[in-house]
């Protein structure tokens, strides 16, 4: 980050990072609860998303070393005065971060109702997701044009594009706010991660529940097929597992 050193505060002070890989995009939520977008595309080709994405902070650089060359974009999106975010995702043309107490706020492209606000319109600024109101949020997730969230009861609630059942509601609809996933009923979740076609979640006890496209065995279930409600991984039944993550292409 230009300019920035260790003792100055910059990116060596990051406390979480999120990264859409798909398009190389990352979102560092620094020590101060800044949010700082970063996207990197080859150059000479035309950002996946346009130039709202970034607010106020804007420069570019050049990275060489082993790599292609890089171009990337940095910005800055500061949450609402008397607001301090700890934790913030990156989806494919959207963000979602979590605040000190707990509420979720949103930004960037709605075109699939992946804001959570009822709408499809653009949001340029964090804005509060008002439909979760009266929930004690734990975590956020987002993945391609939809998000999930994880409460203090470990319900999972999910919204936006619901393509290949990635949502967990047991369709293929788009959801346009929140909505609690009732394949998970009666499972204390504590952590969502989404990819592009699916999700994942992992309960209290170690266990991993799937949902969404199947393609590519992407599921862990030994078959392509998608799953429009949450399963559980039977491979990892054994097993007693403290993290989830996806990617586009795997889990």
């Amino acid at each position: 980050f230009p300019g920035s050193t260790a003792s100055s505060g910059g990116f060596s002070q990051f406390l979480r990072t999120s990264v859409c890989s798909e398009h190389l995009r990352v979102l560092w939520n620094t020590r101060q609860r800044d949010v700082f977008n970063c996207v990197s595309f080859k150059t000479g080709r035309k950002p996946l998303f346009p130039a709202w994405c970034f607010s106020s902070l804007f420069s570019s650089f050049s990275s060489s070393a082993v790599l292609p060359p890089l171009v990337l974009f940095l910005s800055l999106s500061r949450p609402p005065q008397d607001v301090r975010f700890i934790q913030a995702c990156a989806g494919e043309n959207h963000n979602v971060a979590l605040t000190d107490r707990y509420k979720v706020y949103t930004w960037g492209e709605g075109v699939e109702y992946q804001l959570g606000h009822g709408d499809a319109e653009l949001r340029r600024v964090p804005t509060l997701v008002e439909a979760l109101a009266g929930l004690t949020v734990r975590s956020v997730a987002a993945g391609r044009d939809f998000t999930a969230v994880v409460t203090d009861d470990g319900s999972v609630y999910s919204w936006g594009d619901g393509d290949q059942g990635k949502l967990g509601h047991g369709s293929r609809a788009t959801v346009k706010t929140p909505t609690r996933v009732k394949s998970l009923d009666g499972i204390k979740i504590t952590q969502v991660a989404c990819g592009a076609h699916h999700m994942l979640a992992l309960s209290d006890e170690g266990n991993v529940y799937v949902c969404g496209g199947g393609l590519g065995g992407i599921l862990g279930l030994n078959d392509e097929r998608d799953q429009f409600e949450f399963v559980q991984i039977p491979a990892l039944l054994d097993q007693r597992c403290k993290y989830v993550a996806a990617s586009v292409t795997d889990s």
